[in-house]
């Protein structure tokens, strides 16, 4: 097989349970085969039970390929919205993944030790968003590819796959993204298209109902003026309808994926978590 072949295989990698798709195609967003691997109960931000879930889905669907993409939870994921001055600053790439290391640090504590830094690009004088990702964990993925024989592409937080799926959405506009999977949703705040507020929560089952509850006070949080009206982006593949209490005010629309070749965007869904970026 040729290392241009769109074939791949592409994983969601979260506490309780990896997806796996086999993807084909000119666009390599025909779906194949896809499934579900239930991964060994822990702590939500434990990752070690999902590395059965890796080696599952690597041994079943990987066969005859060459090619990983990985989506990591935002239950793995840790995000700091870096200020404006900082990002605006003459810092060379390693400085600014230190800066934003130093940020994570003081939030944080010992724990942020061990985590891999990343920054986003964005132009000169506006908030950057830094990720950081455990060392160990990001370790743990490239070892079962390599043990594989597959190339690891790309390693992706889950937000950043969201944001990239549908910024054009967002373009400049001010408005409120959320990004929802099983027991996280994060919330970000965008004015003029950019970031001004990044929070990452956990939420139960009730979260629709408690949506515009939430996003007034992160309004609060923010220190803006709440805007009962304001727009609200919802990304949630797992729910085919978005249901919110009708009298919220607020503008709620909820982000759909296209139907494609083997993905139902109604009856897969949850497929729809690895689908993305």
């Amino acid at each position: 097989m040729s290392l241009l072949s769109p074939n791949l295989l592409r994983l969601f990698v979260s506490p309780r349970r990896v997806i796996g798709l086999r993807l084909s195609g000119l666009t390599g967003k025909n779906v194949v085969l896809k499934q579900i691997y239930r991964t060994e109960p822990g702590h939500e931000v434990d990752w070690h039970g999902a590395m059965l879930g890796v080696e599952s889905a690597i041994r079943e669907l990987a066969g005859g390929l060459r090619r990983l993409e990985v989506l990591v939870s935002n239950h793995f994921a840790h995000y700091y919205l870096l200020a404006p001055q900082a990002a605006a600053s003459k810092l060379s790439g390693d400085e600014e993944r230190a800066y934003a290391h130093h940020c994570f640090a003081e939030v944080f504590g010992h724990n942020a030790e061990g985590w891999d830094v990343r920054v986003s690009y964005e132009r000169a004088g506006v908030p950057r968003v830094a990720c950081a990702m455990e060392k160990e964990f990001l370790a743990g993925i490239s070892s079962r590819a390599e043990e594989a024989g597959l190339k690891l592409e790309s390693v992706q937080p889950y937000l950043a796959a969201a944001f990239n799926q549908w910024r054009n959405q967002i373009d400049n506009r001010t408005l409120w993204l959320a990004v929802v999977e099983q027991g996280r949703l994060v919330l970000a705040r965008f004015e003029d298209g950019r970031w001004t507020w990044l929070r990452s929560l956990r939420v139960g089952r009730r979260w629709m109902e408690d949506l515009p509850d939430l996003i007034v006070r992160e309004q609060h949080l923010a220190g803006t003026d709440v805007d009962v009206s304001a727009e609200v982006l919802v990304f949630c593949p797992e729910v085919p309808v978005l249901a919110v209490r009708p009298d919220s005010g607020m503008s709620i629309k909820q982000l759909q994926l296209p139907a494609l070749a083997g993905f139902s965007p109604v009856t897969d869904g949850a497929f729809g978590l690895a689908l993305i970026g």
